[in-house]
């Protein structure tokens, strides 16, 4: 049996590289930092049950919270600090009132005793949480068709109409 030895790649980020994406991020930058195209300002659209909607707010919440290193200068590699994905790395993550969508425990219930396909319960979730002032054929107009496989990619399955 050989052994090969596989160096580390170096990762690219705005001012330099690194091979540590924490390291990489907090003293470079993120990689599109200066791109015209980048936004800065994420809006985040959830749709849950009220205590999914507050557990989320909880969690973004520590999202955005820096993270401490190690005091140990021993350790200084193996726990790095982290900024936090906040504005000191150049993004906020907008997570309010108008993005959110609660459902009743009673309705998720109500969607998951229907025999139809993953494509019409996911347009009767999308019905349910489509307020008066918004077009509920817009939440589900460019839907794919479920393949032959069953197998859903739910990135490109449940992408939302923009």
């Amino acid at each position: 049996m050989k052994l090969l030895l596989i160096k580390e790649p170096h990762l690219q980020f705005a001012e330099g590289e690194h091979v540590c994406p924490r390291r990489g991020i907090s003293t470079y930058g993120v990689y599109d930092k200066h791109s015209q195209t980048r936004r800065t300002r994420i809006h985040l659209g959830v749709v849950g049950t009220p205590h999914d909607l507050e557990v989320m707010a909880h969690w973004l919440h520590r999202m955005e919270t820096p993270i401490a290193g190690s005091a140990d200068e021993r350790k200084t590699n193996r726990s790095l600090g982290f900024c936090g994905f906040n504005e000191d790395m150049d993004a906020k993550l907008i997570f309010n009132q108008d993005l959110q969508r609660p459902l009743r425990k009673t309705d998720i219930e109500e969607i998951c005793r229907i025999n139809g396909s993953a494509k019409s319960n996911f347009l009767d979730a999308a019905n349910l949480t489509a307020d008066s002032s918004t077009d509920p054929e817009q939440f589900h107009r460019n839907i794919p068709p479920i393949p032959r496989s069953g197998i859903i990619d739910p990135v490109r399955y449940f992408r939302l109409a923009a």
